[in-house]
């Protein structure tokens, strides 16, 4: 996946996404062909009362990577639900990163996965089902 497979649409919603991104120290690696990946750093600000980098990164994570997949093969949609499974706790300085593959798209709905990982390990992963673009 290098930059030049990178639909413009993708690209498009990576600018859009600017700030939301910089906000959670998201970093952009690449999409194509229904796949993509989102990399960041675990930050102490993200850090809840149990002591442990919140769930809701690698959720966002996750989630954006999908929107990016999806985006990668066609108009993209967005996010109608998601199961998301935490399967190790992940702490402040770890380097994560989300990778979303498209399972199914149909013309009103899609199907994705997304696994996310911290220096290789499973930390997390989700079902995230999307409505399309003009449903």
């Amino acid at each position: 996946m290098t930059s030049e497979d990178v639909p413009q649409a993708v690209l498009d919603g990576v600018a859009a996404d600017a700030a939301l991104l910089a906000h959670h120290g998201i970093r952009f690696v690449g999409a194509g062909k229904g796949r993509a990946v989102v990399q960041a750093e675990a930050m102490e600000v993200m850090v809840n009362a149990g002591g442990r980098v919140h769930g809701g990164l690698a959720f966002l994570m996750a989630d954006t990577a999908c929107a990016y997949a999806l985006k990668s093969i066609g108009p993209g949609g967005v996010t109608q639900n998601a199961n998301m499974t935490y399967l190790h706790a992940v702490e402040a300085g770890m380097s994560l990163e989300a990778v979303a593959e498209v399972v199914k798209a149909g013309a009103r709905m899609a199907s994705l996965k997304a696994e996310v990982r911290a220096g290789g390990e499973l930390v997390a992963h989700g079902i995230f089902n999307f409505v399309m673009r003009g449903v």
